[in-house]
């Protein structure tokens, strides 16, 4: 089959995705067959009339998409029983781009490729309509199956109606709304909360600033309530406007917040930050004003993004298990030692470094 293929070399389609669209759809026709090899490389050249480049995109692609698997000085070969719906394991979540979501997408991507599936992404940007429309497009690809991280709004739950309907399993990671009667995995976020007040707490510190950005979801909610149950049980008062939540995004929310906080007539000497990124406006704004870190603001993160333990001083944080999560959430769609679960909370973990200090240490 391979002479006649011919890749269109007028048009805007690169020619590695022609190739690989055209050995996908062979496959899904049953034109090659399951366990069949791939001519070598070297002859793919030669009768496409493409690079060696060309031909290994495709090829890289079609084996991280699951239609393909290579064999160790073997070759390359047809998987075994592929089925197009098996290999489409469809990510509706707000924000690659945000660190956490990128580290939880990989590894859902890592867990997907040991089963030979591939993940498809949708990012709704934090808009309702987009979430809405992702998850039409899952229904309308008959996918295999879809890990959503919700965007709460008024269309969440017709939108889960009809992934029920046509039959589509799915799962929620990292949030789920109240009314969620499918499965879904997450870290105990009170509990974190809980840890990262604690944590400020035997430091010494009483007076403590709470900060969050937007998308202000249940999980953050779920971290505040942990923060006042931590305040509660040390006998602390829970002063209002020492909490903030901004109405900007990550970093610019936790700048925007910190901000506020900052200029109190009596500011805090510590502040929790909901998530890590909302901890970097915080650094940024203290820095700003001339306070020193930690001695002059003590600041704590959630999640322990990369960038927690890179920054100066490093980032004390309470560590989610993303990678878990991710790897988790896909056996539960696709079987494994978490499938049949209905739930899953994972514990978080207190991450100490450099950035809460004991009160009044300089």
């Amino acid at each position: 089959m391979w002479e006649n293929i011919k890749p269109d070399r007028t048009g805007d389609k690169p020619l590695y995705f022609q190739i690989k669209q055209i050995v996908a759809e062979a496959i899904e026709n049953g034109i090659l067959k399951p366990g069949e090899r791939l001519p070598a490389f070297r002859k793919l050249t030669r009768d496409l009339d493409v690079s060696m480049i060309t031909v290994k995109q495709a090829v890289g692609e079609l084996v991280e998409e699951g239609y393909l698997y290579t064999r160790q000085g073997s070759g390359t070969y047809v998987t075994d029983g592929y089925r197009i719906k098996d290999g489409d394991i469809c990510l509706v979540l707000p924000d690659i781009a945000n660190p956490f979501f990128a580290q939880l997408a990989a590894g859902i991507q890592s867990a997907a490729r040991e089963l030979r599936r591939s993940v498809i992404y949708y990012c709704t940007e934090g808009s309702e309509l987009r979430q809405e429309e992702a998850l039409r497009a899952v229904i309308a690809r008959d996918a295999g199956g879809v890990i959503i991280v919700p965007l709460f709004c008024q269309s969440l739950e017709s939108s889960v109606s009809g992934l029920e309907h046509a039959g589509i399993p799915l799962v929620f990671a990292d949030d789920y709304p109240d009314w969620s009667r499918v499965p879904y995995i997450a870290v105990d976020n009170e509990l974190g909360g809980c840890l990262a007040a604690g944590h400020i707490i035997d430091k010494g510190h009483r007076r403590i600033g709470f900060v969050n950005g937007q998308p202000y979801t249940n999980t953050n909610k779920k971290r505040l309530s942990g923060f006042r149950r931590a305040l509660a049980e040390a006998g602390l008062p829970d002063d209002g406007s020492l909490i903030q939540v901004s109405h900007l995004y990550g970093e610019a929310g936790g700048y925007d917040a910190a901000a506020k906080l900052l200029a109190l007539a009596e500011p805090p000497t510590a502040v929790f930050a909901g998530n890590d990124l909302c901890a970097l406006g915080v650094y940024r704004a203290a820095e700003e004003r001339g306070l020193k870190l930690p001695g002059q603001l003590s600041v704590i993160g959630f999640d322990d993004i990369e960038t927690a333990a890179l920054i100066k001083p490093a980032l004390t944080t309470v560590a989610q298990p993303i990678a878990d999560m991710g790897r988790l959430a896909v056996e539960m769609l696709c079987g494994g030692n978490a499938a049949g679960r209905s739930h899953l909370i994972l514990p978080p973990r207190l991450v100490v470094r450099e950035s809460v200090d004991v009160l009044g240490s300089v």
